[in-house]
């Protein structure tokens, strides 16, 4: 398993430079050693589980002989245990164009189809790797579990029942078949073949679930609880079984247990409704109000219209006296039905609780009128607008507002199993949770930020020449920005001071234009930003043609009023740094790491397209940019684009961000729930 110290453990710096050593020689006779020894280097940090730097190593086999398949391949591999699924989809793709004739191709991408739920291009691959191998056991499963989630039950029925026929001692075949039965509302047959494959495999938990699923729909209480209580043991993060279990146990009249259960399926999925309905509704029962009502508030900040909720929420918060949060709550529901009476009664008794006299006798004088319309046939009727609009609800049945929800939705053919394909593959580097935010800005700084897991270092030639003047620090282009200790706070100091003395001697404009830049660089790391300023509006006023200098002018204006590095936005601001960017751009229109900028200010604007278009050139100027892959994509997600946020994620993690493959399964995360 990948360890992780901050965010991924780095690889020792020797090795890498090793490996780009081997790499960057240009010798023909070691051409071929060469690509063999970085893909071996590549394959054994697979086998490690060290799936970023793997991913670091078949970029530049890649990069060096894209012809062979074998690399792509890999990568494709690595990209699928980071749950990078679009990438590995795109990879294993490419891999199959160099080379169609090998099975496990087929079966990584089938797999990776299978994950974005792309179960019709999924069965045709298992159908393909079939061709190359149809004997194996697990291609001929796969194949059925995809006609499973296509609804295809016949079809599955049939395929599962072969694989019977040839491996008679294959619990998941049983069991899947249970399942295909269930779904089929055979539920005799279904518990015959799932008894069978808990004959075969006891502590497979995809057997109790299904036997859990059986239970359930007879309302057999009892087994339910056996079942999940199993399911349980073997998956104890299964929060579906822990909220089937506390309903079986509900009706068993163990309700403390019951509310155990409830709480710990919403330690393990926060955001489940029916774990929160049922639970508020169970508080309710049991006499803790206050922390029925913690429920209702949570589930109506979600879903402010829903009828079920507030309805719940009115009836709890009138109980506890708090009458003008059910005054608030039963007006939000006349509002949504004029001719709910149960709400105006109750509302008004709220009023008069309150003092509110007039507003009490308004809502009784209404419900008093419907009474006298409706004893003389006189009803309202609603338009058939007005009909459809209530109809799209979800459901219209006040009587049942008490009930307990179901665990299981109706609607079976908008579902798909949880079951997983047969495969050994995983990958944990994106359970690790981060912010969803844009990288920094590109500055210069006497520190570098090498990251060894990245594919590129930033680099800019006219850093040379200032570089090759040992008598002063080297220079760097860095986007995240190293925090300064003690003792490089106080070299910067000194290097200041020093810098300071060599000016007040300086003879020649050129030499004093490097000194203002280098101190205004200085005086920037350590957050004085007028002093900054003071040397870079000298070194514009000897030369105005030098972008690094409106560059770093940018940065410090950014610091100054308020615009972190990271690219948000204070007073009056803003103008000066893209002014000053924007100049930068005019004299030197082909360096990536300005448009970058740019696009950071852009998207603390809010201006999310401009962002982008500059995302976008900063990307044709660089390609290797990750930063820009990656900030591009988070914009595109908040401005909530349709298309290119995961290709831009995953192209990001594949240079070697990782932070995207976290994000990437939020994304998908969000999209399920």
């Amino acid at each position: 398993m990948l360890k992780m110290n901050g965010l991924l453990r780095t690889f020792s710096l020797r090795k890498v430079w090793l490996c780009v050593c081997l790499f960057l020689m240009t010798s023909n006779s070691f051409g071929q050693y060469r690509t063999d020894k970085v893909i071996g280097a590549g394959y054994n940090s697979l086998e490690g589980q060290e799936y970023v730097l793997a991913i670091k190593y078949f970029n530049w086999a890649i990069s060096a002989k894209p012809y062979l398949y074998g690399p792509w391949f890999y990568r494709a591999e690595a990209k699928y245990f980071l749950d990078d699924f679009v990438g590995a989809e795109s990879d294993v793709t490419q891999a199959l164009e160099l080379n169609p004739y090998i099975g496990g191709f087929y079966e990584l991408r089938a797999l990776t189809r299978f994950k974005l739920q792309n179960f019709e291009e999924s069965l045709g691959d298992w159908i393909k790797a079939l061709q190359y191998n149809p004997s194996s056991k697990k291609y001929n499963f796969n194949r059925a579990l995809c006609e499973f989630n296509l609804h295809r039950y016949d079809e599955a029925e049939s395929h599962l029942k072969d694989i019977i026929n040839r491996w008679e001692d294959f619990s998941d075949a049983f069991s899947l078949l249970g399942e295909v039965k269930l779904n089929k509302k055979d539920t005799i047959q279904a518990e015959k073949y799932v008894e069978q494959s808990l004959k075969l495999n006891p502590y497979n938990a995809d057997n109790w679930k299904v036997m859990a699923g059986i239970s359930y729909n007879r309302k057999e209480w009892k087994k339910v609880d056996e079942s999940t209580s199993k399911i349980i043991s073997f998956d104890s993060r299964n929060a579906k079984a822990f909220l089937m279990r506390a309903i079986s146990r509900y009706y068993l009249n163990r309700l403390r247990e019951s509310l155990e259960d409830y709480d710990q399926a919403l330690r393990i999925d926060p955001d489940n409704f029916r774990g929160h309905f049922n639970r508020g509704k169970l508080r309710q029962e049991l006499g803790d109000d206050n922390r029925a009502i913690q429920d209702f508030d949570y589930l109506v900040a979600k879903d402010p219209k829903n009828w079920l909720f507030l309805l719940n929420r009115a009836d709890l918060s009138e109980k506890v006296a708090d009458y003008k949060s059910a005054i608030r709550d039963f007006s939000a529901l006349i509002k949504i039905f004029p001719n709910f009476w149960y709400g105006l009664q109750h509302r008004a008794s709220c009023y008069r609780k309150l003092g509110m006299k007039n507003k009490a006798e308004l809502d009784e004088f209404k419900i008093v009128k419907a009474q006298m319309d409706k004893r003389f046939g006189i009803q309202p009727r609603w338009s058939a607008k007005r009909k459809r609009e209530v109809i799209k609800m979800r459901d219209m049945s006040f009587d049942k507002y008490d009930s307990f929800v179901d665990v299981e939705e109706k609607d079976s053919a908008s579902q798909v199993s949880d079951r997983r394909p047969l495969t050994g593959y995983k990958g944990r580097v994106q359970d690790y949770m981060v912010e969803i935010e844009c990288r920094p800005m590109y500055e210069l700084s006497y520190y570098n930020d090498f990251e060894e897991i990245k594919s590129t270092l930033a680099y800019l030639p006219e850093l040379d020449s200032l570089n090759r003047q040992k008598k002063y620090m080297p220079l760097y282009v860095v986007c995240n920005k190293k925090h300064l200790d003690d003792e490089n706070s106080m070299k910067l100091f000194s290097f200041v001071d020093k810098i300071s003395a060599d000016l007040s001697v300086v003879k020649t404009n050129d030499l004093r234009k490097v000194l203002l830049l280098r101190r205004g660089i200085a005086y920037t790391l350590l957050h004085d930003y007028d002093s900054a300023l003071d040397d870079f509006n000298e070194y514009v006023s000897i030369d105005d043609k030098n972008p690094l200098v409106y560059w770093q002018k940018a940065i410090c204006e950014a610091g100054k009023d308020g615009l972190s590095v990271q690219g948000g936005i204070g007073s009056s601001t803003g103008n000066s740094a893209e002014a000053d960017l924007s100049e930068a751009i005019k004299l030197n229109n082909k360096n990536a790491y300005i448009y970058y900028n740019r696009g950071n200010l852009y998207y603390k604007r809010m201006q999310y397209q401009k962002a982008i278009d500059d995302y976008t050139k900063a990307i044709e100027i660089n390609p290797g940019l990750a930063e820009a892959y990656f900030n591009r994509g988070i914009v595109r997600l908040k401005a909530n684009g349709k298309s290119g946020i995961v290709e831009d994620l995953s192209k990001a993690g594949e240079l070697g961000i990782i932070d995207a493959y976290s994000i990437i399964k939020q994304i998908r995360s969000s999209k399920k729930k």
